[in-house]
């Protein structure tokens, strides 16, 4: 499939003379040095195979021989090869069958084309979960992670995976490996500390979620097993006041009210324990009824299109890097059909077609983002700055502010605002006020520049110059402040 579109775009010692007739006396001393050094030769032998084992395994093998290059290079291919494949589950469905055959020739494309990619391995990864084939997607996502030891994905599925199977050494494994590469997504770190409270380790459990709801306070399900470790403390107050938390932010979850009405007897309270409990068992019945119907609706036919249209995303987004555009853009189009919902895609899309200044088609899929997530400001951003590309002011100032008053507590309209009367010489002082807006609610980098050029314009150099200083303590490699910062440098007097 794209491997044919693509190839366009790629292109003799002395002998005595008489022997002695009387037996020469054997002296050992003499065949000590040759021994000393037989011996050393087999131990660098030995070690140097091992090392070299070692290295292989690592994936760096700096000093390979031609032969050694063509045998690595070899074995990737052939577990690239493998990859490329699937078994169909028996009893699979016709529909189901055709799903797994078109995600195939996507991902024998993808391999093709980019072997060396750590996406077009996830997307192979994602196929053979699909197919249900545990070991070649380990296979995989470990692949994934020798081309880029940092990639994220791969460290949550394969917690996930462990985690699946009980074996919680593992989870912790995989999360250590992750935290050693700079990966701290919430999704790996909740994962390590479940692991750590079911291996019964609390006091690092305890740590990890402690610190896990400093971060992420929004995260309720942290909120949740932390209280579940207070209470196995002995430490009810503690645990009620976190339970509480929870069922304030998800007034669903029924393991909190479970949670909630035990922290209550522990603490006397028992008329609200008796109501946590009667609401625990009117979500439990509603929970039993949600996971029949879900049930019901779930197979593998249903969810293979949204699988397919994933890996189609991945290929789109990986042709666009090499500015493949046709065939991106019908690969998204395909991605998008197959999975009307595919946020990715429909995002990619949008930005194909900004890239290319086809402005109408752009705002056709952001105003459809908008339509699958409305309560997401950065569509109503992304809606306005295609006006403001476009060249509609008018249009695009109105979008600004809708956003500003839509989402009050969101910095985007503020900032957007402010970039687009700094950028049209409109009304410093007002961009000025939005800037501040900006950085009073998000506190981040990218507003305070704004603020400083906004100063800039209107003739605050001081000001401008404080701004610009707090946005490079925050992103300190950011070579665009730096340039703003050396800007009003010469301004100053």
């Amino acid at each position: 499939m794209l491997v044919g579109q693509m190839e366009d775009q790629l292109s003799v010692g002395r002998k005595d003379s008489l022997p002695s007739l009387r037996r020469r006396e054997v002296r050992p001393q003499r065949f000590l040095p040759l021994l000393i050094l037989v011996v050393i030769a087999i131990v660098f032998g030995f070690l140097g195979n091992r090392l070299g084992k070692w290295l292989e395994d690592q994936g760096r093998l700096p000093f390979l021989t031609a032969g050694d290059e063509t045998d690595a290079a070899q074995r990737r291919s052939e577990r690239i090869a493998r990859l490329s494949r699937i078994t169909v589950p028996p009893g699979a469905s016709s529909e189901y069958v055709a799903m797994l055959e078109l995600g195939q020739r996507y991902v024998r494309d993808l391999l093709a084309v980019f072997p060396t990619a750590p996406q077009a391995l996830a997307a192979a990864a994602r196929l053979q979960d699909l197919a249900h084939d545990t070991v070649a997607e380990i296979e995989a996502w470990k692949m994934c992670l020798e081309l880029q030891p940092d990639y994220e994905a791969a460290y949550a599925r394969l917690c996930s995976l462990a985690k699946q199977e009980g074996d919680f050494v593992k989870v912790i494994d995989w999360a250590q490996a992750a935290r050693s590469h700079g990966v701290v997504s919430a999704e790996v770190r909740m994962m390590l500390a479940e692991a750590l409270v079911n291996l019964g380790r609390k006091d690092e459990a305890k740590q990890e979620l402690t610190a896990l709801v400093q971060d992420h306070p929004d995260n309720v399900q942290a909120r949740f097993l932390l209280g579940h470790v207070y209470l196995d403390e002995g430490q009810p107050a503690q645990a009620a006041d976190l339970f509480e938390s929870v069922v304030r932010a998800a007034p669903s979850h029924a393991a909190a009210f479970h949670g909630l009405s035990m922290a209550y007897v522990r603490l006397e309270r028992l008329e609200d324990a008796q109501k946590a409990s009667e609401r625990l068992t009117e979500l439990k019945k509603a929970e039993s009824e949600a996971q029949r119907l879900h049930l019901a609706d779930f197979n593998d036919a249903r969810l293979a299109p949204q699988v397919v249209s994933q890996i189609a995303t991945e290929t789109g987004r990986l042709l666009m890097k090499i500015h493949a555009t046709d065939q991106a853009q019908a690969t998204l189009h395909h991605a998008i059909e197959l999975d009307p919902t595919n946020l990715q895609a429909i995002q990619l899309l949008s930005d194909l077609y900004y890239q290319q200044q086809h402005y109408p088609q752009a705002l056709k899929y952001v105003w459809l983002l908008r339509s699958l997530e409305p309560d997401n400001p950065a569509h109503h951003q992304n809606y306005g700055r295609i006006l403001a590309r476009w060249g509609k002011l008018k249009d695009a100032e109105t979008a600004f502010r809708n956003l500003a008053m839509a989402f009050p507590r969101s910095s985007l309209g503020y900032s957007a605002l402010a970039e687009l009367y700094i950028a049209t010489q409109n009304d410093a002082q007002e961009a000025v006020q939005l800037a501040e807006k900006a950085v009073y609610c998000s506190r981040a980098a990218k507003d305070y520049a704004i603020l400083a050029l906004a100063h800039q314009q209107a003739g605050n150099v001081q000001q401008a110059q404080v701004a610009i200083k707090e946005a490079i303590r925050l992103e300190p490699s950011n070579p665009h402040y730096t340039r703003i910062q050396q800007s009003l440098a010469q301004q100053a007097p």
